[in-house]
């Protein structure tokens, strides 16, 4: 009896080992040839995966987040911040577009820059002249409502529209700079004839007649807008700077 347990037992341990050996082949013959380190350790080791640690880490390729939250923004390459759409708010979350304009850069804060330009790279102020006027050579700096733009120097707009008050004919809105003051006018030139002449201001209007409607025009930093009261159908044209 103790002969035939002995035997057993060695006979189990055999399959044993016969059954790790073969699963150890078959797992080598499933991962492929062994190739040898490609350089000394530790060399061309696999990339570190991004992390919590407080390491700094380097990413070669796109890294996409739904969002990014982050103490400090660094560049140290010829690069650029892009946002496909959207807005851009520094010092705030809810970029304001309450406004003439929705803002695309919202800054909530004093910015600073050696010249600023409109979207084109042209018509340039120097930065440190902005106290002076700010406005470059053959232009004048000119107060429309709240804000200031720069205009060149005799600039003019002028828009035409149909008018019927009541007689068919034509209604005229016109804005210039003169001299650094904005001056505005409105008329029509037939039938019930009126002609606000050249009035300092953004926006000018003149009646028809006694108790009658007429053309109007008023200038954003935009352009100008003529509009007519009492027209069949009311009209109304803009024009850009």
């Amino acid at each position: 009896m103790k002969n035939f347990i002995k035997q057993t037992s060695i006979l189990s341990i055999a399959i044993t080992v016969a059954f790790v050996i073969y699963m150890g082949v078959q797992i080598a013959q499933g991962a492929g040839t062994w190739n040898d380190p490609t350089a000394v350790p530790p060399g061309d080791n696999t990339e570190e995966p991004i992390n919590a640690g407080n390491k700094p880490q380097t990413k070669s390729g796109n890294l996409t987040v739904n969002v990014l939250r982050a103490g400090g923004l660094v560049s140290d390459f010829s690069s650029y911040l892009a946002t496909i759409s959207g807005s851009v708010g520094i010092g705030t979350v809810s970029p304001n577009t309450g406004g003439e304009q929705n803002l695309k850069l919202d800054v909530e804060g004093a910015v600073g820059a050696q010249y600023y330009c409109d979207e084109t790279g042209n018509k340039c102020i120097k930065g440190d002249s902005l106290g002076g006027g700010g406005c470059p050579a053959g232009y004048d700096s000119v107060t429309i409502g709240n804000a200031k733009i720069c205009l060149i120097n005799s600039a003019f707009l002028s828009t035409s529209i149909e008018c019927n008050l009541p007689t068919s004919s034509t209604c005229f809105g016109e804005a210039r700079n003169n001299g650094g003051i904005l001056q505005t006018r409105a008329y029509k030139s037939l039938g019930y004839a009126c002609d606000s002449g050249w009035v300092s201001g953004r926006s000018a209007s003149c009646l028809e007649y006694a108790g009658g409607g007429g053309p109007s025009v008023w200038v954003t930093n935009k352009g100008i807008q003529l509009s007519v009261v009492n027209s069949a159908p009311s009209v109304t044209s803009m024009i850009d700077w």
